[in-house]
């Protein structure tokens, strides 16, 4: 059996608070490593952030040995000013079986997640006014 190999990326973004977000980092879980870069921002005092993951991040680690990645959004959304938001970018491969991806997009009042398979399918049936298309890949 094949292991699914995937890489994450953030985009360079602002937040409100260094240590809140160190924190969040901390306690990711995820199956690679986990890097967390500062950037010297537009204004003085300006915090900006990245982070990558050679893999892919599971979420915080619940008590019985689950992954919730939902509190890791919500704990985003408290470091985030009024007027920037969080992009995460996932991409990966199973020995070129199939290839996916995904974007989460995380602003401070809401959130939004979209597959690239999902993406394709629904463009995809758009672009071909065909309701009942489906895609192989």
């Amino acid at each position: 059996m094949a292991n699914y190999l995937s890489w994450t990326k953030s985009n360079i973004f602002r937040i409100t608070d260094k240590e809140k977000f160190t924190d969040i980092i901390n306690n990711l879980q995820s199956d690679g490593i986990i890097e967390f870069h500062e950037h010297d921002g537009d204004k003085e005092g300006e915090i900006k952030v990245q982070f990558m993951v050679d893999g892919t991040p599971f979420g915080y680690e619940t008590e019985n040995g689950d992954f919730e990645f939902t509190p890791v959004i919500e704990d985003i959304q408290t470091l985030l000013p009024d007027d920037e938001v969080c992009v995460i970018i996932e991409s990966g491969h199973e020995k070129l079986r199939y290839i996916d991806g995904s974007v989460l997009v995380i602003s401070k009042e809401t959130y939004f997640s979209k597959g690239l398979v999902e993406y394709a399918q629904e463009k995809s049936r758009e672009i071909l006014r065909n309701n009942d298309y489906v895609l192989d890949i």
